[in-house]
């Protein structure tokens, strides 16, 4: 299998980065679930763990008794079996979809977007799932902003996720991409975010991802790529209640096929 990597990286600036999403999404996520989610938990598996935040957020809005984090970064499950003791993780690269754990609920977050053969890919996690298991999918469709930094932004991260083969914006075709499958729940939500807000996402990237990476640097000079960057770092410090970003989230549960509720 050839060897995969993660598009922003496993530092520990990638780290922090991560630590402030989670802290927009997660609440978001578990309230999802547990909307939507009524039986009774045993076991979970966090796909694309990461540090592990995403597998905390799990592990609550299920209170699930064995919690399990995947991924393939060292540095990252390091980080997250420091931080989260009370949870197991496990290198294991999701695209060998014959999963380590045998589990009621699988999530993840922003992973679609980094990977190809979507489709045989959530079909053999939902096989690996136990009788009546979910797999709870959490996807970026579109981000909408008329700010010219935001755009070139995005412009970049979605142009660099295109050469690898991936989609940033996933969500929008798993419609087309899952159909016929169990579907439980399948929903878009907008969410307003705050320039400062995603102005702190944004920045990190640009001071470490891009300025080694040859597809940016092929497409950037240091001077665009300092632009952008500067930008990003005022607005992220300058805390305003200003919004000029929306995100708009793909949401589905799809049940294993055995299910009898």
């Amino acid at each position: 299998m050839k060897e995969t990597r993660y598009t922003f990286g496993d530092t520990i600036t990638a780290n922090e980065r991560l630590k402030r999403i989670a802290a927009f999404f997660n609440p978001l996520a578990a309230s999802f679930i547990r909307e939507h989610v009524h039986t009774t938990i045993t076991s979970v598996a966090d796909l694309g763990c990461g540090p592990g935040y995403t597998t905390d957020m799990l592990a609550h809005a299920t209170n699930a008794r064995y919690v399990t984090g995947l991924d393939i970064s060292e540095n990252f499950l390091d980080a997250a079996r420091q931080n989260f003791t009370a949870y197991t993780f496990i290198y294991h690269d999701v695209r060998d979809t014959n999963l380590p754990v045998k589990t009621d609920l699988v999530y993840f977050r922003f992973l679609l977007s980094h990977l190809k053969n979507i489709r045989q890919l959530v079909e053999d996690w939902t096989a690996s799932l136990n009788p009546s298991g979910y797999i709870v999918i959490d996807e970026l469709e579109d981000i909408y902003t008329d700010n010219k930094f935001f755009k070139d932004y995005l412009s970049v991260s979605d142009g660099l996720i295109k050469s690898q083969g991936a989609d940033l914006y996933i969500g929008k075709k798993l419609n087309e991409e899952l159909d016929g499958l169990n579907i439980f729940k399948n929903v878009s939500s907008l969410l307003p975010v705050k320039d400062s807000q995603a102005a702190e996402w944004f920045y990190p990237n640009t001071i470490s991802v891009w300025k080694d990476e040859p597809w940016v640097k092929d497409r950037l000079c240091p001077s665009e790529i300092n632009c952008i960057s500067q930008y990003l770092l005022k607005t992220s410090i300058n805390k305003t209640e200003k919004s000029s970003i929306t995100w708009r989230m793909k949401k589905m549960i799809i049940r294993a096929r055995d299910t009898k509720n």
